[in-house]
C-alpha cells in the first residue's frame, strides 16, 4: 500500500473520529395548532404541498402515539422546554397574554439552560408564549437563550383586522384581539418592529435561522435552535412565495410556508456540513382549532381537537430525523414532548436538572426501535385544578377518562362531546377505550362485564393514584392576571386603548369603580335593594327612580365583600382568578323577572368554573328563575355593559344565552375557559344581532 493511500485512509479515520467527538447539535421544529391529520404522511389526501416535511417523514422515524402535555399553547410549550408537566411549573390555567404578570418561572430549567454549560449556542425563532412580564423578565434571553427573534406570544393576541396577512393586500381573517397593543417583533428583549408585517415574518425567521446555523457551523460550535412557528394558528398568513399555492386555501398556504422554512433549515444544515451530526425533531404544540373549521386544521380519525383531553386535543404528529443515526420507519411506541429534554440531555452528555422530571429518554426508541420507557400518559385540561386532578390516563393501549369536558376551541364538529356546551362530566366508572382498536374513542369498554376490563381499570387507577401523589401544583402563573401596562410597546405608555378596555382596578384596600361601572350599577340596583329589571340600551341612558344613596350602599357592600375575601388581584377586568361576584338571574324574555322562565345559569359560565373559582359558588343551577333566582356570576361579565348581543348558531348554547358585544378580545376573561375562548372565536363572518336583554340583579 502506497504512503499516499495510507495517509488518505488515516485522514479519513481521523475525520470520522473528530466528527464522533463533536457534540451533536439540536433543532426543534414546532408547529402551532397542527392536527394529527394535517400532513400527507399522517393520512391527509392533499399531497405534494409539504415536500420538506415529507422528506423528514420518509428519512426519519415517524411517531403514531406522540403526545403534547396540554391541549393549549403556553402549558404545552412549558412542558416541552422543561420536561415537566405544566402543573409543576405553574403555567396554567389557559395561556399567557401580552400583559400577563406571570411567566415561565425563572427557577425552571429549560433545554437551553441544560446545554449552555457545555458551550452550546442557543436561539429561538418565532412564538415564545411563556410570558413577557415586568421589565420583560420572562423573555427567552432570561431563560437560557442567547438570541431571540419573534413574537413573544400568539400572533392573534393583538388587533389584526387592518393588517395584511397575504400579499398583495389581503387583510387578516377576523379581528383578533382588538383591545391590545399591535403585535411586536422582538429582537432579544428589544422591539424591532410594531406592528409586525405578517407577509414578511416567515422570511425573517428563515433568514435568521439559516444565518445562526451557518455561523455555528463555521465556528464548529454545537447549537440548539428552537423554531417555534406561528403556522398554522389562526389567523393564517403567508408571504408571496406561498400565497395561493395550496388547494386547502389560507390554511394550506400557511402550511406551505412553514414547510418552506423547514426545508431552508435542513438545507442550511447540509450547507454547513453538519446535517449528519444534528438531531432534528418536529412536532406540534397541541391539536387543531376545530372551531375555525377548514381554517383550523384536522385531527384525522381522532376525537375532538384543541382545548379537550380527547385524543385529537393532545395527540400530535412527530418525526425524529438524524441521517445515519436514526433508521427511517414508523414507531407505535408512546412518547411525549415531555421526553424531549431528557433525550437531548442524554445525547449531549449534559446533566439532568435536579428536579422532578416527567419525561423519559427516548434513545431506545430512536436508535433501536425498542420499547419506550414511558408506560403512561397523564391528561390535564387547559385549566387544571388540584380539586379535580387528572382528566384521563393512558396506560399501554388503554385510556380511561375520569372527567370529560368540551371546548369552544373544538366547536363546529358534528360530535357534540367536543363542544363548549358539553360541560364538565365526571365518570364513575371511568370511560375506557382501547386506543389501538378504537383511536376515535367511540366504544366504551367499561360498559362490558368482561373482568379483563375491570382489571385494566384497577391498574390504571393505581397508576393514577401514584402519579397524583407525586404531583405538587405550583403557583398558577397565568392566574396572576394581567396588567395592560406590561404589554410590550415601542412607545412608552402606548395609546390609545379601546374604550371597552378601560381597566377596573382592585387593590388590597378597595375597589376603584369607574364611572361606567357606577352607571351600570345605577341601572340595575333599585333604591330599595330588591330585585329590579331595566332594559339595557346601548344608549346608556340613566334609569328612572335611582338614588345615589342606594348605589353608594351597594358599592360599599361590594367593597366589604372584597375585603372579606381578601383579594389581592390588581386587575378585576383582566384577571382569570378574580373572586368579585354578583348574585344574578337571567330572564329569557322581556317579561318580569319574577315570572319569566330563566335560561340555565350554568351555561355561562359552566357551574364548574363557579365551583372551582374559590368563591364557594353553587355546583349546579336550576333552570327555573322562581325556584332558584340567584347564582354567582363573575363581575367581569358586567364590566362592558352598554349593550348585549346574541350571535349566530355557531356559538351554540352560549350564543342563545348571552354575549357582551365588547367581549371581542381574549383579554376579557372568565376564569380560564369558556368566555375567553368564545371571544377568540369572533370573526368577521359571525352573524350578530343586537337585542335588548333583561337581567335581574341583587347585590
Amino acid at each position: 500500500m502506497s504512503f499516499s493511500v495510507l495517509s488518505l485512509l488515516l485522514l479519513n479515520a481521523m475525520c470520522k473520529l473528530g466528527s464522533a467527538l463533536t457534540p451533536p447539535s439540536f433543532v426543534i421544529l414546532l408547529a402551532d395548532d397542527l392536527g394529527f391529520g394535517d400532513l400527507q404522511s399522517y393520512g391527509h389526501p392533499v399531497t405534494s404541498e409539504t415536500p420538506a416535511l415529507e422528506r423528514l417523514a420518509n428519512g426519519g422515524l415517524r411517531f403514531t402515539d406522540f403526545y403534547s402535555s396540554s391541549p393549549v399553547c403556553s402549558p404545552s410549550r412549558a412542558a416541552l422546554l422543561t420536561g415537566r408537566y405544566q402543573t409543576r411549573s405553574g403555567v396554567y390555567p389557559g395561556v399567557f397574554y401580552p400583559g400577563s404578570r406571570g411567566g415561565l418561572p425563572l427557577n425552571e430549567t429549560t433545554i437551553a439552560e441544560v446545554l449552555k454549560p457545555l458551550g452550546y449556542a442557543t436561539a429561538i425563532v418565532g412564538k415564545w408564549h411563556l410570558g413577557v412580564g415586568p421589565n420583560r423578565m420572562y423573555l427567552p434571553i432570561q431563560q437560557g437563550f442567547d438570541h431571540y427573534v419573534g413574537v413573544p406570544y400568539s400572533h392573534d393576541q393583538g388587533p389584526c383586522s387592518n393588517l395584511t396577512c397575504f400579499p398583495p393586500d389581503i387583510k387578516c381573517f377576523g379581528t383578533c384581539d382588538t383591545g391590545m397593543v399591535t403585535v411586536p417583533l422582538m429582537n432579544d428583549d428589544a422591539i424591532e418592529r410594531q406592528p409586525v408585517s405578517f407577509p414578511d415574518l416567515e422570511k425573517t425567521y428563515g433568514d435568521f435561522a439559516a444565518e445562526f446555523i451557518s455561523t455555528c457551523a463555521g465556528r464548529n460550535r454545537p447549537f440548539f435552535l428552537y423554531y417555534a412557528s406561528h403556522h398554522t394558528h389562526y389567523p393564517q398568513y403567508a408571504g408571496k412565495d406561498a400565497t395561493g399555492r395550496s388547494r386547502r386555501g389560507p390554511f394550506g398556504d400557511a402550511l406551505v410556508e412553514f414547510d418552506g422554512t423547514v426545508g431552508n433549515i435542513i438545507r442550511a444544515l447540509k450547507d454547513g456540513g453538519i446535517h449528519k451530526n444534528t438531531f432534528v425533531f418536529f412536532t406540534s404544540d397541541n391539536g387543531p382549532s376545530l372551531m375555525r373549521m377548514s381554517r383550523g386544521g384536522n385531527a384525522g380519525l381522532l376525537k375532538c381537537g384543541k382545548g379537550t383531553t380527547y385524543e385529537g386535543g393532545v395527540r400530535v404528529p412527530a418525526i425524529a430525523y438524524w441521517p445515519g443515526r436514526i433508521k427511517p420507519g414508523v414507531t407505535h411506541k408512546m412518547a411525549s414532548t415531555l421526553d424531549i429534554l431528557p433525550t437531548i440531555t442524554s445525547l449531549a452528555g449534559a446533566k439532568l436538572p435536579r428536579v422532578h422530571l416527567d419525561g423519559f429518554d427516548m434513545s431506545n426508541i430512536l436508535f433501536r426501535h425498542g420499547p419506550s420507557k414511558r408506560k403512561a400518559m397523564f391528561y390535564y385540561p387547559m385549566d387544571p385544578s388540584e380539586e379535580i386532578g387528572l382528566f384521563a390516563v393512558r396506560l399501554g393501549k388503554y385510556k380511561a377518562h375520569y372527567y370529560t369536558c368540551g371546548s369552544i376551541l373544538s366547536d363546529t364538529t358534528p360530535d357534540q362531546d367536543c363542544h363548549s356546551t358539553s360541560s364538565l362530566k365526571q365518570h364513575d366508572p371511568p370511560l375506557l377505550f382501547d386506543l389501538e382498536a378504537d383511536p376515535s374513542e367511540n366504544y366504551n369498554l367499561a360498559m362490558s362485564e368482561d373482568p379483563e376490563y375491570k382489571a385494566v381499570l384497577h391498574k390504571i387507577q393505581k397508576v393514577k393514584a401514584q402519579f397524583e401523589e407525586s404531583m405538587v401544583f405550583a403557583e398558577a402563573q397565568v392566574g396572576k392576571g394581567v396588567d395592560p401596562s406590561l404589554e410590550p410597546c415601542c412607545i412608552p405608555k402606548c395609546t390609545p386603548k379601546p374604550a371597552c378596555f378601560i381597566p377596573y382596578l382592585l387593590d388590597d384596600r378597595e375597589v376603584l369603580l369607574t364611572k361606567t361601572l357606577r352607571n351600570f350599577l345605577e341601572k340595575t340596583i333599585s333604591a330599595s335593594g330588591e330585585e329590579s329589571s331595566e332594559e339595557l340600551q346601548s344608549s346608556g341612558s340613566t334609569p328612572r327612580g335611582q338614588s345615589s344613596q342606594s348605589v353608594d350602599t351597594s358599592l360599599s357592600s361590594l367593597r366589604t365583600d372584597v375585603h372579606r375575601r381578601k383579594l389581592t388581584s390588581s386587575s378585576v377586568a383582566f384577571s382569570s382568578t378574580t373572586s368579585v361576584y354578583f348574585m344574578v338571574s337571567y330572564a329569557k324574555d322581556s317579561s318580569s323577572c319574577q315570572s319569566a322562565p330563566c335560561r340555565p345559569i350554568n351555561s355561562w359560565p359552566p357551574s364548574r368554573l363557579v365551583k372551582t373559582s374559590g368563591v364557594g359558588g353553587p355546583s349546579s343551577m336550576s333552570s327555573n328563575c322562581p325556584g332558584n333566582k340567584e347564582a354567582f356570576v363573575p363581575l367581569i361579565l358586567l364590566l362592558c355593559t352598554s349593550s348585549f348581543s346574541a350571535s349566530g348558531s355557531d356559538m351554540g348554547e352560549l350564543a342563545s344565552s348571552m354575549e357582551l358585544q365588547c367581549l371581542d378580545q381574549k383579554k376579557v376573561m372568565v376564569n380560564a375557559r369558556v368566555l375567553r375562548h368564545v371571544v377568540s372565536g369572533r370573526d368577521a363572518r359571525t352573524r350578530t344581532t343586537s337585542i335588548n336583554t333583561r337581567f335581574c340583579f341583587r347585590v
